[in-house]
């Protein structure tokens, strides 16, 4: 039996991603956090909010934390970890939808497009967003720079410094 009270003395307030274990050690569940210490211990509460959540909470045997810099960070690894994991309890992003992101594509003449959807071979990615119209918000910003997607090759440096740039200025 897993001994939340323990665990959650041991677990930091900052963000990160937590990874849930069946007794047969497979990932039936991750997830993210802002504040991992008040996430998890939500878990444990008398009063859960599912049947699926008790169920869930019911089969955890060990549970493991990454501890990330930022929420943002916390949320791609959580992203990256259900499609390595595939668990039973994440059934949102099990599918080939992702987060919008913006992209460098990796042919001879390079462009510069947003895509939502199944990550594409071949592009760099510059910048992946939460929500799709922060990315909507990018690439416009993008555009106003003048990195017309028809009309201007760009070469991955100068695609890579606006996206620096724009990222510190808020865009």
């Amino acid at each position: 039996m897993f001994d939340a009270k323990a665990f959650l003395k041991t677990v930091t307030s900052q963000p990160g991603v937590y990874r849930m274990y069946d007794a047969g050690g497979t990932v039936i569940y991750v997830g993210k956090a802002k504040d991992l210490k008040k996430r998890l211990s939500s878990y444990f509460r008398s009063n859960l909010a599912s049947r699926k959540t008790e169920t869930l909470v019911a089969q955890i045997q060990q549970i493991d934390v990454t501890v990330t810099h930022t929420e943002t960070e916390a949320l791609l690894l959580e992203h990256n970890y259900i499609k390595l994991y595939q668990p039973r309890y994440n059934v949102l992003l099990r599918d080939d939808k992702s987060y919008p992101f913006i992209f460098l594509s990796g042919d001879t003449h390079p462009r510069l497009a947003m895509h939502r959807g199944a990550s594409m071979r071949k592009v760099s990615i510059l910048a992946r967003f939460l929500m799709a119209m922060l990315c909507g918000k990018r690439w416009r910003c993008y555009r106003k720079f003048s990195l017309s997607v028809s009309a201007k090759t760009v070469s991955i440096a100068t695609a890579r410094v606006l996206a620096c740039n724009t990222r510190l200025a808020g865009a």
